[in-house]
């Protein structure tokens, strides 16, 4: 019994043991088993992982940390993030990349949380998507289990991101979110769909 022995362990990450569990629970319940995971590190060596759970057409990439992550004014994220993209030929790393640099982008450049937020075309989106700006929005077309969480005193969020057109982006600016609402009602096109060949709001 000598050899074995007690592996030194801290607070903080047990605490993220236990919310991974309770998040990821909650993801599985409603997507079942993720195919794969990839941990993002902050320049402070805070984790972030991504799960990719794929399905028969929606491809959804779920975060969990990104609601621990702290900006430098001080203001806590409080939020996980879910992307829902339908494409057939889905290149799975790129779009684990892709997520990355977004949530980079938001942890470095963006203040407060409070959604909806939308953020401008990006090189950072695959080339032949023809929706490189993003939404981050309340959680919809998901179970309601989802839309927010409860870890033991915290509410956490789980926001939707969803691929937009530079048009799309500055009618939200311009019309506000419900109107654009209204438009994706009666559009033939997806909004989970990347590389739609035309504007949800045509």
């Amino acid at each position: 019994m000598t050899n074995y022995i007690f592996e030194k362990d801290s607070n903080q990450r047990f605490s993220f043991d236990i919310q991974r569990t309770i998040i990821l629970s909650k993801y599985m319940n409603e997507w079942r088993q993720p195919e794969f995971r990839k941990i993002l590190r902050t320049p402070n060596k805070s984790a972030i992982e991504i799960y990719y759970f794929p399905s028969a057409d929606i491809h959804r990439f779920s975060t969990v940390g990104l609601s621990n992550i702290i900006r430098k004014n001080g203001d806590v994220i409080d939020s996980e993030w879910m992307l829902a993209i339908y494409e057939k030929n889905i290149d799975i790393d790129r779009i684990f990349s892709y997520i990355s640099d977004l949530i980079a982008h938001f942890i470095e450049n963006c203040i407060g949380n409070l959604t909806p937020r939308v953020l401008g075309e990006s090189k950072l989106a695959p080339n032949h998507w023809t929706a490189k700006g993003i939404l981050i929005d309340e959680l919809r077309g998901e179970s309601e289990e989802l839309e927010e969480i409860e870890i033991g005193d915290r509410k956490i969020h789980v926001n939707w991101i969803a691929p937009l057109s530079g048009a799309e982006v500055q009618f939200i600016l311009v019309h506000g979110i419900e109107e654009f609402d209204k438009r994706v009602d009666h559009s033939d096109q997806s909004i989970i769909d990347p590389t739609r060949i035309r504007n949800l709001i045509d």
